[in-house]
């Protein structure tokens, strides 16, 4: 078979791979991955010929994704975007406490202004959501405290209000708390390590 016939077929065969792609949900952006990256392509085909298999890494967070399942009486009004994509490794995240956080001390504004000033990378809500809905991930150290995700700040307009997550006897919780309130020193922000 002569080279231009098997470039008409491969066409052919590229045009119903498109079709069945679509079919499994595949958008022009992957499309356009595929197209234009070629250890993909050599990954694929060790694949198709049973030389590599492919696993599910269900614990990847999109960090810049918007919060969903906000109450209805709350809208964003800060929310820390990183732009990538992050596989939750509980070795990259510490509980810190800022600076003279102890009990009723320091309002949530104060909290949120340290944070600043320190340039913690908090994380966000983003983080707290995956957590929630994966709560196997979740260190059972963790427990004896609620966690806050400062990356996060929600308003109902008049008050501002962070997210947090804390173990209810068998199951975790999410919720939100006003920055007026002052805060105890089991009520950590989640921060990255790196």
């Amino acid at each position: 078979m002569s080279g231009a016939s098997n470039f008409g077929q491969d066409h052919g065969l590229i045009h119903e791979a498109v079709i069945t792609g679509r079919k499994a949900g595949w958008t022009s952006s992957e499309w356009a991955k595929l197209a234009h990256d070629e250890g993909l392509m050599l990954r694929i085909r060790e694949v198709m010929h049973s030389r590599a298999r492919i696993e599910c890494n269900n614990n990847i967070i999109e960090l810049s994704s918007m919060p969903k399942d906000i109450p209805d009486k709350l809208m964003l009004f800060k929310h820390q975007v990183i732009p990538r994509e992050w596989v939750w490794d509980e070795c990259e995240v510490e509980l810190k406490l800022v600076p003279g956080q102890s009990p009723g001390v320091l309002t949530g504004q104060d909290i949120d202004s340290i944070i600043q000033s320190l340039g913690w990378n908090c994380l966000n809500s983003a983080v707290q959501q995956f957590l929630l809905e994966n709560q196997a991930f979740i260190p059972g150290a963790w427990r004896n405290c609620k966690i806050f995700f400062w990356g996060s700040i929600f308003t109902d307009g008049f008050r501002g209000w962070v997210p947090y997550m804390e173990w209810q006897g068998d199951i975790w919780r999410g919720s939100f708390r006003k920055l007026s309130e002052r805060w105890i020193a089991q009520e950590p922000a989640a921060v990255f390590t790196r």
